[in-house]
């Protein structure tokens, strides 16, 4: 039984390196695909704040509907939301 454990240890310990490539691998794949969301968030706010600008009737709410780092980017830039 301590031999099945040690190597059930051993199994989980290289299980757990395999998540983790595969985390990195995820994410790279997330920059491939989606290359803007490789951006600096100050830069992806600065696009934001453009858009916005060139059109004062445009709305920035559809800006968070795309996805949770774009939310986060324009929740956090005050300038969309002086309009």
């Amino acid at each position: 039984l301590v031999e099945i454990a040690d190597q059930i240890h051993v199994l989980e310990a290289q299980i757990a390196v395999l998540r983790d490539e595969q985390e990195t691998v995820e994410e790279d794949l997330k920059a491939l695909v989606y290359p803007i969301l490789s951006l600096p968030s100050e830069l992806t706010a600065e696009i934001f704040i453009q858009y916005v600008e060139a059109d004062p009737i445009r709305n920035p709410m559809p800006l968070t509907w795309v996805c949770p780092s774009w939310r986060d980017v324009a929740i956090s830039t005050p300038q969309l939301w002086i309009h």
